[in-house]
């Protein structure tokens, strides 16, 4: 989607005490949007918290992730890095 605002989507990455990462993400427009999120080593698991998912599927060696936002919302998500 297109958003009204030049930044739409806010995040903060965290270092986790298990090794791995939290990226806090949220919407900020009242539009429907599509994110990428790219990373400079390959990625071994994404999971989106607290929401009804299952962990994404990533081929091997993938760097990023997508996800899809509502007007608004919030993810949360758990990444691992080999």
């Amino acid at each position: 989607g297109k958003a009204p605002t030049a930044t739409p989507i806010r995040t903060l990455l965290k270092h986790a005490p298990d090794g791995s990462y939290v990226l806090l993400t949220a919407n900020v427009d009242d539009a429907v949007l599509k994110v990428a999120y790219e990373f400079p080593r390959p990625l071994e698991k994404v999971e989106v918290l607290f929401e009804n998912r299952l962990p994404e599927t990533l081929p091997a060696g993938a760097k990023g992730f997508e996800l899809s936002y509502e007007p608004f919302a919030v993810h949360v998500v758990r990444i691992a890095m080999p």
